[in-house]
């Protein structure tokens, strides 16, 4: 793993991230910018295929 800024806590439902590395053979990438914007996942060196998913809603 490689991360790069601050530490960010979110909930992402784990069926539609199953559902994108299911169909994929090399690493996966996750981009994102805060806990409540849309995260960017894509395959290592495979930029015709991303995936966009957007975090739940956490309560304190």
């Amino acid at each position: 793993m490689i991360k790069n800024g601050d530490d960010l806590k979110c909930s992402l439902n784990i069926k539609y991230l199953y559902e994108f590395i299911d169909n994929i053979s090399k690493n996966t990438i996750i981009k994102c910018s805060s806990s409540s914007a849309m995260f960017e996942i894509s395959e290592y060196e495979n930029n015709s295929y991303k995936y966009i998913l957007m975090p739940l809603a956490l309560r304190d």
